[in-house]
C-alpha cells in the first residue's frame, strides 16, 4: 500500500516519548506521508523540527479557530514567514461547537489566513464545527478563495454539494466508520471520487476497535482527552472501511484518494 495520512498532529505531547516508533509503524504498515498541522504559534516550531528530521512528514501551519482570541502581535509575519516551506496552511476554520470564542473574531483570523493562502498558492486545511452556515457565508463573501481541504468532514451529504460551488476536498477519518455515524456514511458515499482523502487526525478521533493497528492499541497510550491515541498507521484499515461504504476495493479507493492528494497538494 502507498497511502497518505492528510491530517496528524505528531507534535502533541502524547508522541513526545515514542515518536519513532509511531513514524516507523506508520511507514511499515503502508503510509507514503503525512501532513502534520500546526494549530497556534506555539507549535509550529515544533512542527518545522519534526518535518525536517523526517522527510515522510509535510508541514502545514495555522491558527485553529479555538486560539483566535489568544494570539500575540506578529503572529501574521511569521505565518507569512512559514507559507513557502509548507504543503497547507492549517489547521484554520470556525468552530461553534467546542469553541468559546466570538464568532467574528474567528472569521477575522479565518479570512486573514486564507489570504495568506492565495498569496502563497496553498492549500487551506479547514476545521468546520457547526459552523456551516458561516462558512458558507465567509466563503461567499470573498472575491477569491484558495484550494481548500475540509478536515475530518462532519457535514451533511447536501452541505457537501453546497460546497461544490468552491475548489474543495473532503477529507474523512476514522470515526466515520462508526454504526452510529449514519449521516457520515452518506456523505463518504456522496463524497465526489476526484475529491475525496483519508486521514486520522492523530492522536485524537481513534477509529473503532476493528480498524486499529494492534501493534499501535497494544501501546494503550492516551491522548489528553482520556481516549486511546489515534496513530498514522490505522490509515490502511481506515481505507478499508471507508472502501466498504463505498462500495469500491480499497486497491482503488488508494488509488483515486493518492491522484487527490497529488492535485490538491
Amino acid at each position: 500500500m502507498s497511502l497518505t495520512d492528510s491530517h496528524v498532529h505528531l507534535q502533541d505531547e502524547c508522541f513526545r516519548d515514542d515518536l519513532e516508533e509511531v513514524i516507523q509503524r506508520a511507514l511499515s504498515s503502508g503510509v507514503r506521508r503525512m501532513v502534520c498541522c500546526g494549530t497556534n504559534p506555539e507549535d509550529w516550531q515544533r512542527v518545522s523540527l519534526i518535518c525536517q528530521d523526517h522527510p515522510c512528514l509535510l508541514p502545514a501551519y495555522g491558527v485553529h479557530p479555538w486560539f483566535a482570541g489568544r494570539l500575540s502581535e506578529g503572529w501574521k509575519d511569521k505565518l507569512h514567514a512559514l507559507a513557502d516551506r509548507s504543503a497547507a496552511i492549517g489547521e484554520i476554520g470556525l468552530d461553534k461547537l467546542l469553541c468559546n470564542e466570538n464568532i467574528e473574531k474567528q472569521i477575522d483570523v479565518f479570512n486573514t489566513q486564507l489570504d495568506i493562502c492565495l498569496e502563497a498558492g496553498k492549500p487551506a486545511i479547514v476545521h468546520c464545527l457547526k459552523a456551516f452556515g458561516a462558512l458558507m457565508q465567509t466563503l461567499s463573501s470573498r472575491k477569491e478563495n484558495p484550494r481548500l481541504l475540509m478536515h475530518s468532514y462532519s457535514g451533511s451529504a447536501e452541505f457537501m454539494r453546497e460546497l461544490g460551488k468552491f475548489d474543495v476536498y473532503f477529507s474523512f477519518n476514522g470515526k466515520m466508520l462508526q454504526d452510529n455515524c449514519k449521516s457520515m456514511h452518506r456523505a463518504i458515499r456522496n463524497a465526489p471520487a476526484g475529491k475525496i482523502l483519508l486521514e486520522t487526525d492523530s492522536p485524537y478521533l481513534t477509529p473503532p476497535e476493528e480498524y486499529l493497528l494492534q501493534a499501535a492499541a497494544e501501546k494503550n497510550i492516551k491522548n489528553n482527552m482520556g481516549y486511546l491515541r489515534n496513530e498514522p498507521a490505522n490509515i490502511p484499515l481506515i481505507c478499508r472501511g471507508a472502501a466498504r461504504l463505498r462500495g469500491v476495493s480499497p486497491e482503488e479507493l488508494e488509488r483515486q484518494t493518492e491522484e487527490n492528494f497529488q492535485i490538491l497538494f
